[in-house]
């Protein structure tokens, strides 16, 4: 590790006494994908504060209103390693390239991921031409897609494009639109029988959710809803298509908010996940049950359905709108046609 840690504090909200480690770790912001571990290993090392006292143990208990101070050092893997990986770039000028991102590709290094990720693809293809905004090891990144996501990103090259972008992302200037197929077809009556709270009807059959998402207390590798705590997750829907005699549908996306996996477990919440989803789309064995081989299809697709197929924002230097789309990818739209022209019988 080296010596300049960046520093996060936090004031504990209310809730039960918890554990400093598991505090920090829910605590620390997604995408520094710290574990556990890590953090364990830093407050064993000093680096944690609470109450302006340096605390070395992990199951110490905070409570609420105690001010917490971590400081996380970048460790010796944050160095960027450049790699030669073909990228399909819809768009490219001096300030921004916009990348149509394919299955199985992680965003940045992380634990597990140190190559192979755009971002080494990136420091490749535009060397140093990348802003490294306040983070060394995602240089230009404004936004993630998960790794088994596809679809449209834009990446900053320059520390203005970062500045504007993340404005426009912030202040939801930035549209993002997605399709996904998923389990059932969400109707009005179907959900107000649901009775779930968190979840608005709006004009031109559009359903809004607005759950806030957080870790889930028994699965760090989840996220979940949260009734109190978490962040602000906003997720607009609307049905598409309808198919296989209503036991699947395509819908639109759009993202008011941008949390990790927000649309995937919006749409478990609701009761509709998304085909292929191994984390949030338990249960999906009996898609079609008169259809043994639409079963089978569907069972076999090996990831979550879900496409970013569109993104609108505002030119970070002309100030011009742009708006980019990206077709479905090929094995989402083999599966679409198959469920689409095959009876469910």
């Amino acid at each position: 590790m080296n010596d300049d840690p960046k520093t996060f504090s936090f004031l504990i909200e209310e809730g039960p006494p918890t554990r400093l480690d598991r505090a920090l770790t829910s605590l620390l912001p997604e995408d520094l994908e710290i574990s556990r571990s890590r953090v364990s290993k830093l407050i064993k090392g000093g680096y944690v504060s609470l109450q302006g006292k340096v605390i070395t143990i992990p199951k110490t208990l905070v409570y609420q209103d105690q001010e917490l101070v971590i400081r996380v050092p970048e460790s010796r893997a944050d160095h960027i390693q450049a790699e030669k990986i073909d990228l399909d770039i819809v768009y490219e000028d001096a300030e921004i390239i916009v990348i149509n991102k394919p299955v199985g590709m992680v965003v940045h290094p992380g634990a597990g991921n140190h190559t192979g990720t755009l971002v080494n693809a990136l420091a490749y293809h535009c060397g140093h031409n990348l802003s490294n905004g306040s983070n060394k090891i995602r240089p230009g990144i404004v936004h993630r897609l998960d790794k088994d996501t596809t679809g449209l990103m834009v990446v900053a090259k320059t520390d203005r494009a970062m500045h504007s972008l993340t404005k426009q992302f912030s202040s939801r200037t930035a549209k993002r639109v997605y399709h996904a197929l998923i389990k059932g077809v969400p109707t009005i009556p179907a959900l107000l029988v649901k009775n779930i709270n968190a979840l608005d009807f709006e004009p031109g059959d559009i359903f809004r959710v607005s759950a806030n998402i957080g870790r889930d207390p028994s699965n760090r590798k989840r996220f979940s809803t949260l009734g109190s705590g978490g962040k602000t997750a906003i997720t607009r829907f609307q049905v598409m298509e309808i198919f296989q005699d209503r036991s699947l549908s395509m819908i639109k996306c759009w993202l008011e908010t941008g949390r990790t996996h927000q649309i995937r477990v919006h749409m478990e919440y609701i009761g509709y996940p998304i085909i292929g989803d191994q984390v949030y789309g338990q249960g999906q064995q009996n898609i079609c049950s008169t259809s043994p081989q639409i079963n089978e299809i569907i069972g076999g697709f090996p990831r979550q359905a879900l496409h970013a197929g569109q993104l609108v924002l505002i030119h970070p230097k002309t100030r011009e709108k742009m708006v980019f789309e990206a077709d479905l990818p090929k094995d989402l739209e083999r599966l679409v046609s198959i469920i689409r022209y095959k009876p469910c019988n």
